[in-house]
């Protein structure tokens, strides 16, 4: 039974003593547990006195891994900003633009939003099929 149950443990000796080789290797739910625990030992005056080395190795641990959570958070913003420059969905409206007109201009002409305008208003579309005429007064509300 002994040998099922550590071959089943994840964890090597090492970690179970406490000691964690690379940060990176964990997930972020793990390294913020790590710091919560951290830091609830370091909040324990009375076992941090009667330490040999007074805390020092665990506050350097805490160190290590807030820079590590502050290093991901970076890392993660830096991916937030870069996702916001999709390019595809430039490229695809040229490619529309290309496939429609022929040509590809940059600028846009000063009557491209009314023809767009004409083209949504279920009003003007119906007025002009229905043959009563332009339509062109407009309420705005």
């Amino acid at each position: 039974m002994e040998k099922i149950a550590r071959k089943l443990s994840t964890h090597t000796q090492k970690e179970r003593q406490g000691y964690l080789e690379d940060l990176h290797l964990k997930s972020k739910p793990e390294l913020l547990e790590l710091l919560k625990r951290q830091d609830k030992l370091l909040a324990n005056r009375h076992f941090i006195k009667n330490l040999p080395d007074k805390g020092s190795k665990m506050c350097i641990f805490r160190e290590k891994l807030s820079t590590e959570l502050k290093r991901r958070e970076e890392v993660e913003e830096a991916c937030g900003l870069f996702s916001e420059l999709n390019i595809s969905s430039q490229v695809n409206k040229q490619l529309e633009q290309i496939e429609w007109t022929g040509t590809l201009s940059d600028r846009k002409s000063p009557d491209s939003n009314a023809e767009s305008e004409d083209e949504t208003n279920p009003i003007k579309i119906l007025a002009t099929h229905a043959g009563v005429g332009a339509y062109s007064k407009k309420h705005r509300y």
